[in-house]
């Protein structure tokens, strides 16, 4: 059983928000998780380059990661 299918077999597709001031009900429809994915893969590709990117920094300024 996916997670998607058990969560959906209990009512629980969606979010509701409630901020005091504001509340609202977020339900992501299939464009919204495929952008959801997109941005998980992207950030998975972009941690290693800014692991270099800070230890080069950090070299440059003389300070021990």
């Amino acid at each position: 059983m996916k997670r998607g299918d058990f969560l959906q077999r209990w009512g629980l597709s969606s979010l509701k928000l409630n901020f005091g001031f504001m509340e609202g009900r977020f339900s992501p429809s299939e464009p919204d998780k495929a952008v959801a994915w997109g941005v998980c893969a992207e950030l998975a590709t972009l941690q290693p380059k800014l692991r270099h990117y800070a230890q080069a920094f950090a070299a440059r300024a003389g300070v021990k990661m």
